[in-house]
């Protein structure tokens, strides 16, 4: 095997490797109501730093596909079309895009640092809650039905507006953000920092 079949095969191994730990960490959840809180930013993150960008594109494609497909590896065991369009599908849909612009970024800064590339996940990250809070505010507004019932009793407890927009933001994002930056990412960053000579090696 000639030296860019062995990298293309190690890479795509990696991929699918990757692939599976965003099925795994999504099982490592809580739920605040119906919203689940994963550990998968982890793997998204982990993934964009170990793989180029087409092929942290692709690990997040193949976990979507392996939902699409009906197999449980989605937050609760839960797979099928239905989770890629319910109220949480949004942020599901982040993935793919957000491990490819944060594998590029973290590539365009220069030398590897710790605190640069968790400033790039944070950065980057935005994204996630961006497109996960718009499609939960769709469902709010639109759909309504028993998660518009408990975001209203969450506003209510927090003594904040009832403005859908306002809940959206609280409960799709902001109540996630401290773990996810302060545990997700930085963990995804100091694994990487551990293992990115073994697997510099191999690319």
């Amino acid at each position: 095997m000639d030296r860019v079949s062995e990298r293309r095969t190690f890479l795509l191994i990696l991929t699918g490797i990757m692939s599976a730990l965003t099925a795994v960490t999504a099982q490592l959840c809580f739920y605040l109501g119906p919203i689940p809180y994963t550990m998968q930013n982890f793997a998204v993150f982990l993934s964009a730093l170990l793989l180029p960008p087409k092929y942290a594109l692709l690990s997040q494609i193949f976990y979507l596909m392996l939902i699409a497909f009906g197999l449980p590896v989605a937050a609760g065991s839960k797979g099928g079309v239905l989770v890629l369009t319910g109220p949480t599908a949004g942020y599901l849909w982040a993935f793919p895009l957000v491990a490819y612009l944060s594998s590029w970024a973290v590539r365009r800064v220069g030398r590897f640092s710790v605190l640069k590339s968790w400033f790039i996940c944070n950065a980057v990250s935005l994204l996630i809650y961006l497109i996960g809070v718009l499609w939960l505010y769709y469902w709010l507004v639109a759909v309504g039905g028993p998660i518009k019932t408990w975001a209203h009793t969450v506003a209510g407890l927090l003594n904040i507006s009832h403005d859908s927009v306002v809940v959206a933001i609280v409960v799709g994002a902001l109540i996630f953000i401290p773990q996810d930056f302060l545990v997700d990412h930085l963990l995804a960053v100091l694994v990487y920092s551990y293992v990115k000579n073994i697997v510099e090696h191999k690319i």
